[in-house]
C-alpha cells in the first residue's frame, strides 16, 4: 500500500513545500540507519555550504523512490524521470548553508526533497531550514522536510547548527533534463568555434558581431555551430542567426531546437520554457528525442 506522502504540508515563499513528509516509520528507521552503515563520507566545504555527505542512491529502495517521485509530481506538476540521486547529509556544530539557489544546469536535478531526523530541536540548537521570503522556518524534526523545484529563484538556507543535524536528500531529474541531456548538450557544443563554416554563415556572424549586442552575437554563434554540426544547409543556419541576433527564437523547428540546446548551456533548464516549446520539435525525430523528454516513466 502506497503511503500518503506530502499531503499535510504547506507552500511557502517562492513555492517551496514544507511539512510532515508522511514517510512510514519503517522507512524513517531504515534511512536513519544509513548514518551508522558502512558508507563513504566526503566533506563538502564550499564557501556557502558546509556538511558531510555520502551517496546512498542504491540503498533506499526503488519502490520508495517511485512513491516519492509520484508524490512530488503531484505537488509540483513537473514530469520527473524514474530514479534519483540520494545523499545523506550530516552537519556538525558550526556547519550550515548561507542563502543560495540551485538553478539546474544541463543534466542537473530539477526537484529536491529533504527529510530530517532530529528530535527535540530548539532555537538554541540552530540548524533551521529557511525559505527566503517564507514565513518562519523548518526545524529539522523527525519525519518533517522540505521540497522544491530548483531554479534561479529557489533561495534557501540552513542556520548554523549547534548540534549534529542529519537529513536525507532526494534529487529528481526533469524528464527533459536528465544526465543524458547534459551529455547531448556537451556533444553538440564540443569544440565550438565561430565563423569556421560556410562563407555565408561566417559573413552573417561577422555582421552580428559588428551590429548586435554581444550577448545576442555570442548566442547566435553557438546556434550556428550546432546547426552546422547537425548538417543544416547554410540558408537555414543564416535564418537562425538573424533571428537569434535580433533576440528572437528561430521559427524553423530545428533552429528553435538549436537555440534551446544553446540556452541550456548559457541559461540553464527552465521547465516552463520547455513545456511551451517542446511540441515544436515533434517532427525532428531522433535528433530531438532526448530534449523532448525521452526519460518519461
Amino acid at each position: 500500500m502506497t503511503p500518503d506522502l506530502l499531503t499535510e504540508g504547506r507552500v511557502v515563499g517562492w513555492g517551496a513545500w514544507v511539512g510532515p513528509v508522511g514517510a512510514p516509520e519503517a522507512w524513517m528507521r531504515d534511512w536513519r540507519a544509513l548514518f551508522d552503515a558502512d558508507v563513504v563520507w566526503a566533506r563538502h566545504d564550499a564557501s556557502f555550504y558546509a556538511c558531510w555527505l555520502a551517496v546512498v542512491s542504491d540503498r533506499v529502495g526503488p519502490d520508495r523512490v517511485e512513491a516519492l517521485r509520484s508524490a512530488l509530481e503531484r505537488v509540483f506538476g513537473v514530469p520527473l524521470a524514474p530514479g534519483c540521486h540520494v545523499t545523506i547529509q550530516r552537519m556538525e556544530p558550526g556547519d550550515g548553508a548561507d542563502p543560495h539557489t540551485d538553478a539546474p544546469k544541463p543534466g542537473y536535478e530539477a526537484v529536491r526533497l529533504i527529510v530530517h531526523f532530529g528530535r527535540g530541536w530548539s532555537e538554541a540548537d540552530g540548524g533551521r531550514f529557511s525559505v527566503v521570503g517564507g514565513e518562519g522556518g523548518l526545524w529539522p524534526e523527525w519525519g518533517h522536510g522540505a521540497a522544491f523545484v530548483l531554479g534561479e529563484g529557489s533561495w534557501h538556507s540552513v542556520q548554523t547548527t549547534c548540534r549534529t543535524r542529519r537529513s536525507i536528500v532526494f534529487n529528481f531529474w526533469h524528464v527533459a533534463n536528465t544526465p543524458d541531456v547534459g551529455a547531448a548538450v556537451d556533444a553538440a557544443l564540443l569544440g565550438a568555434r565561430f565563423g569556421t563554416g560556410a562563407p555565408e554563415v561566417a559573413g552573417a556572424l561577422d555582421f552580428l558581431t559588428a551590429t548586435a549586442p554581444e550577448e545576442h552575437a555570442t548566442r547566435a554563434g553557438y546556434v550556428a555551430w550546432v546547426l552546422e554540426r547537425w548538417g543544416c544547409p547554410p540558408a537555414r543556419v543564416v535564418a537562425a542567426i538573424e533571428a537569434v541576433g535580433a533576440g528572437e527564437v528561430p521559427t524553423d523547428p530545428i533552429g528553435d531546437l538549436a537555440e534551446w540546446v544553446v540556452g541550456l548551456r548559457l541559461d540553464g533548464f527552465d521547465a516552463g520554457r520547455w513545456a511551451a516549446r517542446q511540441e515544436r520539435w515533434a517532427d525532428l525525430g531522433e535528433l530531438a528525442r532526448v530534449y523532448r523528454g525521452a526519460a518519461r516513466a
